[in-house]
């Protein structure tokens, strides 16, 4: 019987969804963050990490690097901490200066191994906001998808030195 618990426990660790971090985008339009800000887009992120006894980490989807299906072994990188980095990164790519209205939720379940491998995630979303007084944009009419990417494609735009 001890066999078998443990065999069924390791196949449903091998095959129980994600080990690594997610972190998407939506645009949006009139919407403003608690601080008053215009919004760039909507950030959403997860992580999830395999634990022993619930406080030994067995590996976790990395957050520096999320939607490269990549993880770390023996490190903890579900925590609060690392999900506003994975947050804040997404914003700055989308030429946003921070992230208001910020909430994170934490999940653990172990029930399914007997408590002895647990599976936490932790997930946040929050408003990806400029500073209009740090940004002041050409009013050329055509509204950017990305703000912060530059293509090269618009003739209006200055290359880059």
């Amino acid at each position: 019987m001890k066999k078998i618990a443990m065999i069924s426990a390791a196949l449903s660790l091998l095959t129980a969804g994600c080990t690594t971090s997610v972190c998407r985008h939506y645009e949006t339009d009139a919407v403003t963050g608690s601080s008053g800000r215009p919004a760039v887009a909507v950030v959403k992120g997860m992580n999830c990490g395999y634990f022993l006894f619930y406080w030994i980490p067995l590996w976790s989807g990395t957050p520096h690097r999320p939607n490269e299906n990549e993880w770390d072994l023996w490190m903890n990188q579900v925590r609060e901490r690392d999900i506003r980095r994975m947050l804040n990164q997404r914003a700055s790519l989308l030429g946003a200066d921070d992230v208001d209205d910020l909430k994170i939720r934490e999940t653990s379940r172990g029930w399914w191994t007997l408590w002895i491998v647990w599976r936490r995630t932790i997930s946040g979303s929050g408003i990806a906001v400029r500073d209009p007084r740090l940004h002041k944009e050409k009013k050329t009419g055509k509204k950017r998808l990305f703000p912060g990417l530059r293509t090269g494609s618009d003739p209006s735009e200055k290359p880059s030195k």
